[in-house]
């Protein structure tokens, strides 16, 4: 297949090319303005489902923590379920399931016979190793069973505040999301301004909308590394901030020298329309 060519514009025998022009796919964003409302409407979702985990869910996910953390041993298994302390007690494990999707097992109260599914976030370190039958100390917090240990290895549970979604993952997820829906929300004000219906969508602009796709990941990774190093949550802006300007300098980078490539071409295209307007009025003079 031959590659989409720039529109043309005819002056004369002068055809001259838009620098910018970038033909898009149907369904891309700047396609069509349809597609830019679209994209809008959902940008301006997304900044604000990152407002609301910053001020609600990132708050209560850190008090959850602190608690699960500060914890003490019961003196004696409670009578409720409470978050004021955490105990152990025996389980056996059985129906265990292990995956890429799934990765549950069923524990059965030893004293009791009361059974519960668990699920985890991985099948390791423990969970592929055990056997059904295998007995398995579990700790309770909240009336929840938060880990489970055995053979000298301990694994959280989904229902451990500490596994899955942190407090740091939902802040930096937050940060990516909302940083890059505003930067996608003015992207796609820019093109609607421009004309989506009658203009091709410009390079710089397909540029900038790929920052803002790597500002929401780069809030993912920062996360990521906040976890890995064990520094809490305030580093996490400061990494993001990091990734950000990284990638926003070679964003720069990317649209300046697409400028300079296609600068010289216009200024090209702009001296021979110039020149040959002026031969053909010095020649309608002499004909006179």
């Amino acid at each position: 297949m031959r590659a989409a060519r720039a529109p043309v514009c005819k002056v004369g025998r002068v055809e001259t090319r838009d620098p910018f022009a970038k033909v898009v796919n149907d369904r891309h964003p700047l396609s069509s303005s349809a597609t830019a409302i679209i994209s809008l409407v959902l940008s301006v979702v997304a900044v604000a489902a990152a407002v609301w985990v910053v001020v609600a869910e990132v708050p209560d996910r850190t008090a959850q923590e602190r608690s699960f953390r500060s914890a003490p041993m019961c003196a004696k298994p409670p009578a409720e379920a409470t978050t004021d302390c955490r105990w152990e007690t025996e389980y056996t494990v059985s129906d265990i399931r292990t995956g890429k999707k799934d990765n549950e097992a069923t524990l059965t109260h030893v004293a009791t016979g009361s059974r519960h599914t668990r699920s985890f976030l991985t099948d390791g370190p423990l969970l592929g190793r055990l056997k059904d039958g295998e007995r398995v100390t579990g700790t309770i917090w909240g009336g929840e069973v938060v880990e489970i240990a055995a053979r000298g290895t301990r694994q959280a549970t989904f229902a451990n505040p500490t596994a899955g979604g942190t407090a740091s993952t939902l802040l930096g997820g937050a940060v990516g999301l909302g940083s890059g829906g505003l930067l996608a929300g003015f992207v796609m004000v820019w093109r609607l301004r421009q004309g989506a219906d009658k203009h091709e969508a410009t390079k710089p602009m397909s540029y900038v909308l790929r920052l803002a796709v790597g500002l929401g990941l780069s809030g993912i990774a920062a996360s990521a590394v906040a976890d890995e190093l064990h520094v809490g949550l305030w580093p996490i802006p400061v990494i993001w901030a990091g990734f950000a300007i990284l990638l926003t300098a070679l964003t720069v980078w990317a649209v300046l020298r697409h400028v300079s490539r296609t600068a010289p071409a216009a200024r090209t295209g702009t001296y021979r329309m110039t020149a040959g307007h002026a031969h053909a009025s010095s020649t309608a003079s002499s004909s006179r």
